[in-house]
């Protein structure tokens, strides 16, 4: 019997990103949806059916990746695989509802931000070149101002890098504090 059963699993439960994780995709669809209620435009049916193909999407990839996401060996697949179906729906979502000036252009930060958060610097440095030449390479820039579009590139350039940053100096700190308390744990007392 070569089937694994849930058992044999590894026993680590989900981590508290895990969580946030979810919650996030959880409350980006309450936004999504409002969003379209609220604004009630030409595109409010075309915004909503957007979001429920990423409710749908987003619930196959936990339903049938979901032995992934408890394996901490597998997890960064999960994510992977996740994060590149979260860019294409931003991408097209941002098409659908005005291109470059899109209310939604602000979801490639939060694109950007995730990968930074899980994976670290290098990742979040890459997330940010991919959101940047997407913003580049699939909308018409130049119909914003200069400024503007610095503030915008500038933005998505610096957001994964920096938040990669803080979380590699933070695990790096983590795992001093853990090889400082397992040396006091160890010496000798007197």
């Amino acid at each position: 019997m070569n089937r694994m059963q849930s058992t044999d699993l590894p026993r680590e439960s989900l981590q508290p990103i895990d969580w946030v994780y979810a919650a996030l995709r959880g409350s980006a669809l309450v936004i999504g949806v409002t969003y379209a209620y609220l604004a009630r435009g030409e595109r409010h049916d075309d915004v909503l059916l957007a979001f429920g193909v990423f409710a749908i999407y987003g619930s196959l990839v936990y339903s049938l990746l979901f032995r992934e996401l408890l394996d901490p060996s597998r997890r960064a697949r999960f994510y992977a695989a996740l994060g590149g179906a979260d860019l294409v729906f931003v991408l097209l979502l941002m098409q659908l509802t005005g291109g470059e000036a899109s209310p939604f252009y602000r979801a490639l930060y939060l694109w950007v931000a995730m990968p930074a958060f899980y994976f670290g610097m290098r990742t979040g440095t890459l997330a940010s070149a991919v959101a940047f030449v997407a913003l580049v390479v699939l909308f018409d820039v130049s119909t914003q101002s200069p400024w503007e579009f610095l503030v915008k590139a500038g933005a998505l350039l610096l957001h994964g890098p920096l938040i990669g940053f803080l979380v590699d100096r933070d695990r790096e700190n983590v795992r001093r504090v853990r090889e400082l308390e397992a040396a006091l744990q160890s010496k000798p007392e007197r």
